[in-house]
Formats: C-alpha cells, sequence, structure tokens
C-alpha cells in the first residue's frame, strides 16, 4: 500500500515539473527595444523631452555690425543778427578840424582847451585891426571878407601878427547876421613861426548879447606850426540849423615861443 502511494506521489511530481517546463517553453521571446534614430545636430545623450531652445548663430568674421547711430551735438547756427539801422547824420558839427591845401610839417596839434582856460579871450574888447573891420552885418548868399588882398606876405595890407611874450594876445569881432540859412564856412590864411597855441574860432549865437547859452555852434581851426614854407589856408564849416542873429570871429595865441603867428587873409562866408 506504501508503495503504491510512493509510486502516485512520485508520478504527480514528474507530471507537475513537466508541466512547468512545457509553460516555460511556451513564454514568448522578449523583442528588443532598439532606440530610434537620432536627428541630425542634436546630440544623442539629451533625451528628447522637449524642443531645445535655437542657439543664435555667432556672426562670421567678414560680418560688420551696423554701426551705432550717433545723435549730431553740432552747433547749430546761429540766427541772423539784425542790421543795426544807419545812424542819422547830425545836422551840424559843433567842432571841425582845419583841412590846409598844404600839409604842414609839424604833426603836433595844440591842445584846443588852452585858449578855453584864458579868460580873457572870449571877454576881450580888443577888436581887428581898422584894415579888417569891414562891414559890420551879413545876409544870407553874402560873403563876409574880413580881409582879402591875396598878396600872401607879412606886410600885405590884409597882414596881422600875434607874438611872443603876449603881444597881441586875442582878438574878436562880432558880425550881425538875420537868420541865414544853409553853410556858414571860416576861412584863415596863416602862417606859423612860434611855438605856442594859436586857434581861430566862429561861433553863431541866437541873440545878440553875450549871454554864452545862446551859442548855437562852432567851428575850430587850429593853426598847426612848422610852415616856414608858407602860408596854409585853413577852412571849416557848420550847418546852420537854428535862428542865428549873431556870429563872432574869434583869433588868439598864446604867445609862447620865440617866433610870431602871420595871419593874411580872413572870411566868413555864408552859403545858403
Amino acid at each position: 500500500m506504501r508503495s503504491r502511494l510512493l509510486l502516485v506521489s512520485i508520478v504527480l511530481i514528474v507530471t507537475t515539473i513537466a508541466c512547468g517546463l512545457q509553460q516555460s517553453s511556451e513564454l514568448p521571446t522578449p523583442i528588443p527595444t532598439v532606440p530610434s534614430p537620432t536627428p541630425p545636430g542634436i546630440p544623442t545623450d539629451v533625451p528628447l523631452t522637449s524642443t531645445p531652445s535655437q542657439t543664435p548663430i555667432p556672426p562670421t568674421a567678414t560680418d560688420t555690425p551696423e554701426p551705432t547711430e550717433v545723435q549730431d551735438t553740432a552747433t547749430p547756427e546761429p540766427t541772423n543778427t539784425p542790421i543795426p539801422t544807419n545812424t542819422p547824420i547830425p545836422t551840424s558839427t559843433p567842432t571841425v578840424s582845419p583841412t590846409p591845401s598844404t600839409t604842414p610839417t609839424s604833426t603836433t596839434a595844440p591842445d584846443p582847451d588852452n585858449l578855453l582856460s584864458n579868460s580873457g579871450f572870449d571877454s576881450s574888447t580888443s577888436s581887428f585891426p581898422p584894415n579888417w573891420n569891414g562891414q559890420s552885418s551879413i545876409s544870407s548868399s553874402t560873403d563876409r571878407v574880413i580881409c582879402d588882398d591875396d598878396d600872401n606876405t607879412r606886410n600885405g595890407s590884409c597882414a596881422f601878427r600875434f607874438g611872443f611874450n603876449g603881444e597881441n594876445k586875442f582878438i574878436w569881432q562880432a558880425i550881425n547876421v538875420n537868420d541865414p540859412t544853409g553853410d556858414v564856412e571860416l576861412i584863415v590864411y596863416a602862417k606859423r613861426d612860434d611855438s605856442g597855441d594859436c586857434q581861430a574860432r566862429l561861433r553863431g549865437y541866437e541873440d545878440d548879447d553875450d549871454d554864452t547859452d545862446s551859442q548855437q555852434f562852432e567851428i575850430l581851426l587850429n593853426i598847426l606850426s612848422g610852415n616856414d614854407n608858407g602860408f596854409v589856408r585853413y577852412r571849416g564849416t557848420a550847418n546852420i540849423t537854428s535862428e542865428i542873429e549873431q556870429l563872432r570871429v574869434f583869433i588868439g595865441c598864446t604867445g609862447s615861443g620865440d617866433g610870431f603867428t602871420y595871419f593874411d587873409d580872413l572870411s566868413v562866408e555864408i552859403d545858403s
């Protein structure tokens, strides 16, 4: 009985082992996994979990970057400066420089204020020599010739001199006028040998009195020294722009030095 049971057990064990071997032989053979080909340009060790960002291509050596625009810093052109209007020309010149016909050898002009500092220059009661008095009044378009003999000599009929040491230091003469218009001219012909200051003046006054406030214009001629070669003609002009009742001619020298100043012709002319 025991041997029969043992035999049955052995048969069952063998059968079980055979069935197990048969089942294991029937299992399918696993297919090996073949990786898909990697696209060109993508590293094989990077998993394709996401699309990598595109890497910018650096410029080649021949590519030149465009220059950065620079803001123009040039100074803007200045606006046009307005042209100043013309300065009006004065209608009268209070002081007129001498215009000699011959250039004197001396280039040093006397101080125009020297004679003004002499209180007796304008207040002198001396008058011109008798042959210089001439007519006492002048009207428009009429020449006032105080003395003119055209001999141009020291001893002529119109010759008059200022010497040194104060001799004949200043003289003046009044000329009455009747509201002339136009230009008035003072003409002096002189020869100067001394070294002092010498002047001839013509002044126009609104009134015929001695009130200096009524003076309207003045012509000033500075007689230059060094004219040993002959007489020089000086002339000055002023424009009459207001009513004038009197003209006054003044001649004066400081009298310094050891020579003389000679005046030959002297005239006042009005050109209306």
